[in-house]
């Protein structure tokens, strides 16, 4: 297939042609043709919340929501003399 990346909402660029590999199936998503189905989190923090301003605090609200545990980070400690 054929087809600029802005008809396939990539990108705004529409000068060229972006050639997709012809052993995909018609009625793939184009997001799974290209390997583009990530999740997006969008996440807005509300001033009262200072907690949520590191990924520890945001970790721990979306283990909360998804009833998870949540793993710390392991953080070497060196002592010094």
């Amino acid at each position: 297939m054929l087809c600029s990346e802005s008809e396939i909402e990539l990108s705004d660029d529409h000068s060229g042609l972006k050639i997709l590999d012809p052993s995909i199936k018609e009625g793939t998503l184009v997001s799974e043709a290209l390997g583009l189905n990530d999740v997006i989190l969008e996440i807005g923090i509300t001033p009262n919340r200072p907690d949520a301003l590191s990924h520890l605090g945001i970790a721990r609200d979306l283990c909360a929501i998804y009833n998870l545990e949540l793993k710390y980070p392991e953080i070497p400690v060196s002592k010094r003399d």
